[in-house]
C-alpha cells in the first residue's frame, strides 16, 4: 500500500507529574484488490493517546495510559475500533 501519516502531540510536566497527549491520522491506499472483494481497500486510521506519569522515586515512575484507534475502511470487515488502557511501572538504573 501507499500510506501517508501525520501526527501531533503535546507533553508537559509539573514537579513529579507529567501528561502527554497525541493524535495521528494514517491514510492507506492499497495497490491490489483484496482477495474476496471487487474494489481496492482504502483505510483511514485515527489514533489518539494520553498518558499520565507520576515520578514515585528517583528511579521509579508510575504511568497510566490509554490509546484509542479507529480504522475506517471502505471494506466493512476491516473496520474496527480498539481501546488499550495500561498501567506501567518504569524503572531506571
Amino acid at each position: 500500500y501507499t500510506g501517508h501519516k501525520v501526527r501531533a502531540g503535546l507533553q508537559t510536566g509539573l514537579g513529579s507529574y507529567a501528561i502527554a497527549a497525541s493524535a495521528s491520522y494514517y491514510d492507506r491506499k492499497y495497490d491490489d484488490v483484496t482477495p474476496g472483494f471487487t474494489e481496492k481497500r482504502h483505510d483511514g486510521v485515527q489514533e489518539f493517546s494520553v498518558s499520565f506519569t507520576r515520578n514515585v522515586t528517583a528511579h521509579i515512575d508510575l504511568v497510566l495510559s490509554d490509546s484509542y484507534t479507529i480504522n475506517d475502511s471502505n471494506l466493512i470487515p476491516y473496520q474496527y475500533t480498539r481501546n488499550i488502557a495500561g498501567i506501567f511501572m518504569v524503572t531506571r538504573l
